[in-house]
């Protein structure tokens, strides 16, 4: 046992032996689920890939820690509860750790295991009463599937479907996975970025020579993405011969007088609003010598 008082720092060691292994520790929260220590966070260090360093401890650090190492021999195993075991098992989220989605954005997110016996289920934190609660996902959400490996393992997925996610979509994630009275999981977090209404940055107004190539950007900001329209005398401007649209870009392939000289519009809009730019379009018209004209030159008096 280790013994820290609360705002100190705490190390717990967990000497492994060789071959080169990898350590990963975990916090035991209740009967059967473990939760995995994120050493990306500022809260936890590892030390030499063996001791787990906890600063500034707090009343939420104190409990039981468990280490797991991984060496060449198991380096697949994850989640593993008992290398000797025939029948353990490892669970595989993919993507890992973390999801950054926008407003309305879809994703699937699979959670992998082997074995006839293993469980799966996806949940969710969520508040309730003023505590943070580790719910099951909604029925709608997820989906099953179960075949056999060319080995004969039985491999089962549980697919969290994550479809035109709004900010009630985010939050921490965990998949369970459990054989008999044996239990791991891993965890997801879900950042849902948005709403954004559409802004519209720079519009700028240019100047071109006649039959050169210029092009009017509109360069903006908004979540979802939203929709990018030029307009010039209240007509939309679609890609073809003269011009072409190119995402955010309007390229005006071989500029004319005076057709092209004017006023042009930047229109965007997504769900949650509109935007609208103006830019001028100056064309430059080089004066020209009339051939056909005659000449006579007087000699000065």
């Amino acid at each position: 046992a280790i013994v820290a008082s609360l705002g100190s720092d705490a190390i717990i060691s967990c000497l492994m032996s060789h071959p080169a292994k990898k350590v990963k520790f975990f916090k035991y929260i209740k009967e059967g689920l473990l939760k995995e220590i994120q050493i990306t966070d500022s809260k936890y260090r590892l030390i030499n890939n063996q001791e787990l360093a906890i600063q500034k401890v707090s009343s939420d650090d104190f409990g039981i820690y468990v280490c797991q190492s991984e060496n060449i021999e198991n380096k697949n195993l994850q989640l593993l509860f008992d290398s000797s075991d025939p029948d353990s098992f490892y669970l595989v989220v993919s993507p890992q750790n973390k999801l950054n989605l926008s407003y309305y954005d879809s994703k699937n997110v699979t959670c992998k295991t082997y074995g006839d016996n293993a469980k799966l289920e996806w949940l969710v934190e969520r508040e309730s009463n003023g505590l943070l609660k580790l719910i099951p996902v909604a029925f709608e959400k997820v989906a099953m599937q179960s075949s056999q490996t060319e080995q004969g393992n039985t491999e089962k997925i549980w697919t969290l479907m994550l479809t035109r996610v709004t900010k009630d979509d985010a939050g921490n994630y965990v998949c369970k996975g459990s054989i008999d009275k044996r239990v791991g999981f891993k965890d997801l977090k879900v950042f849902v970025n948005g709403p954004v209404i559409p802004q519209i940055k720079e519009f700028k107004s240019v100047m071109a020579r006649v039959s050169t190539k210029v092009s009017l950007t509109c360069k903006v900001n908004g979540i979802p993405s939203p929709s990018v329209e030029f307009y010039k005398d209240d007509n939309k401007i679609i890609t073809g011969g003269q011009y072409t649209i190119m995402s955010k870009k309007l390229v005006i392939n071989k500029v004319r007088y005076p057709e092209d000289d004017g006023i042009y519009k930047c229109v965007i809009k997504n769900m949650f609003g509109k935007a609208v730019a103006d830019a001028t379009l100056s064309v430059i018209v080089l004066p020209t010598i009339d051939k056909s004209e005659k000449y006579v030159l007087v000699p000065h008096a």
